[in-house]
């Protein structure tokens, strides 16, 4: 899979509020790395761990890690995590893109497909495991398409998660969110703080709230 701005912006945006600094963390369908590689960068201290189903995937994350100056705190693991059980203990924070579509036509594709749509790996059972394996502290950061907001509040609500921050993404001021950014602890008196973020002004240029979220993962000519 190809680097794309949702994993940019998860790995930008993830653990980013009151000053957080996690020491283990967990990347579910990691794919090519990106969000473990940005995690590493912005948190020295931490161990990370990737996970996929997919062996090619876990494959070429090997090889992006190893080639990267944290080659020495990323691992990238072929697992599933229906059946994941970690035996070094409990993340604090675990960070996933996860597979988006629970309809439509499948990727002819294997590991788009797998990637792509919910098949392998639902939103509720991703949201019920990461409950098990979170420290007391911990965090769980996804990213979502916009229309899945209610059912992420759900499922959320049924493994006592509390969303602590959503942002609601969009391509420019004027049109509705595409995707939700949100923040889940285990909590049950937590209150949400709600914003929204467009990556885009009218003129098609970069915001400013985007430019800066995302500055230290591109390259300036």
């Amino acid at each position: 899979m190809k680097v794309g701005t949702d994993g940019v912006l998860l790995g930008a945006w993830c653990a980013s509020g009151d000053h957080t600094s996690p020491r283990r963390i967990l990347d579910v369908g990691c794919g090519t790395g990106l969000i473990a590689l940005m995690v590493a960068q912005r948190f020295p201290e931490a161990e990370i761990t990737g996970i996929d189903i997919s062996r090619e995937a876990v494959e070429e994350a090997t090889l992006n890690f190893r080639d990267s100056p944290w080659a020495d705190r990323l691992n990238a693991v072929e697992a599933d995590f229906n059946i994941y059980d970690p035996s070094e203990g409990r993340f604090d924070l675990i960070v996933s893109n996860p597979p988006f579509f629970d309809n439509g036509a499948l990727a002819p594709d294997r590991n788009r497909s797998l990637a792509r749509h919910d098949e392998s790996l639902t939103l509720k059972t991703l949201i019920a495991r990461a409950a098990e394996f979170l420290s007391a502290a911990g965090i769980l950061s996804l990213i979502l398409p916009a229309d899945r907001e209610d059912t992420l509040k759900f499922e959320a609500a049924l493994s006592r998660f509390s969303i602590k921050r959503l942002v609601r993404v969009s391509t420019t001021p004027a049109r509705a969110p595409k995707r939700i950014l949100a923040e889940l602890v285990l909590s049950p008196a937590v209150t949400a703080f709600t914003e929204t973020l467009a990556l885009k002004d009218g003129k098609g240029i970069p915001t400013r709230e985007y430019a800066a979220l995302v500055e230290d993962f591109y390259l300036r000519y």
